[in-house]
């Protein structure tokens, strides 16, 4: 895909002004259809020389190809049936319109289960681990999923069509070894396809939370019952925004939350928005010696590709 950007736009240019293959055979006589070849010729040149480039070929070879799936439809159906015991680790791999088999997006990592009440039943969601785009970047934390509702309506609609948005709490790794913190956000995410992450600024974090209203006071409840029994206050903290929330739910220790969300707060009552609280919670899930975290060093992936992208990635944040 990324070798024919330049010669598909230069060719629809072509096209658009008269040069089609059949316009062409129609016009051999032409003088156009002279020059129009040797545009052609030194746009595909150009690729060539572009192809040929280290760089291009490091870009072309990250976390390239995608990875035979190992979770299938009837390791969902068990995993749902078992109410979540046991776990669910394994490689998705995710459709993408326009993309070869050979670079299609895949996650891997573990699974959790959430009630999607726009569909009026339980789905499997990310939970932790790996989002990898090949060829781009690889999206690396805690996965929180937020149902929606589907834009058609009906029966039909809602059988075919589950559809969610994913925030991630982590770290992108770009392609070319560039390491960013940061919360992203996947939204209109339909069930077994691609997703397309952005990095959330405040005004996106806070429009999210405007869109998603029901399924984000869902997750501050959640974790508020989940780590209320870690000192008076947490949860009432979590309940305050979003972005404290997250902070609730990422793969940091009971303390560092606790401190983190007292920051957080400090912060929303200044006026603050409180995404200086959210780098330095990325900047603590760092390289720890236990644990088996995606953070922890220990994990190790079913693909290749993926545990050499992320020993790359704790390397770098071991430097930092």
């Amino acid at each position: 895909m990324i070798a024919e950007v330049g010669k598909g736009v230069a060719t629809i240019a072509l096209v658009l002004m008269g040069f089609g293959p059949h316009a062409w055979a129609q016009s051999t006589s032409d003088s156009n259809a002279a020059a129009v070849n040797d545009a052609l010729s030194i746009l595909e040149e150009h690729d060539a020389k572009r192809e040929a480039s280290p760089e291009y070929q490091r870009r072309r070879a990250f976390l390239h190809p995608t990875p035979r799936e190992t979770l299938g439809k009837a390791d969902y159906q068990r995993f749902l049936r078992s109410g979540g015991g046991g776990g669910l680790n394994g490689i998705d791999v995710r459709k993408a319109l326009t993309l070869p088999p050979d670079r299609l997006p895949y996650f891997e990592g573990s699974h959790e289960i959430i009630y999607h009440p726009f569909v009026d039943r339980q789905v499997v969601a990310f939970d932790e681990g790996v989002y990898a785009i090949p060829g781009e970047a690889a999206y690396i934390g805690n996965f929180t999923y937020f149902p929606q509702r589907d834009i058609g309506s009906g029966e039909l609609v809602r059988s075919v069509s589950i559809r969610g948005s994913y925030v991630i709490v982590g770290k992108k790794l770009n392609w070319d070894g560039q390491l960013e913190n940061g919360i992203f956000i996947a939204e209109n995410v339909i069930s077994g396809w691609n997703l397309d992450p952005l990095k959330a600024t405040p005004a996106f974090l806070e429009g999210f939370e405007q869109r998603h209203a029901q399924a984000v006071a869902r997750q501050k409840r959640r974790l508020a019952e989940a780590n209320s029994g870690g000192g008076s206050g947490f949860g009432a903290m979590l309940s305050l925004g979003l972005g404290a929330a997250l902070i609730g739910g990422s793969n940091l220790s009971h303390l560092d939350k606790m401190d983190l969300a007292e920051t957080f707060l400090t912060d929303i009552t200044s006026g603050g928005n409180g995404m200086a609280v959210f780098d330095d919670a990325m900047s603590r899930m760092g390289v720890s010696a236990g644990g088996t975290g995606v953070f922890s060093g220990n994990q190790v992936f079913e693909t290749p590709g993926l545990n050499q992208a992320m020993d790359g990635m704790l390397n770098a944040i071991t430097q930092q």
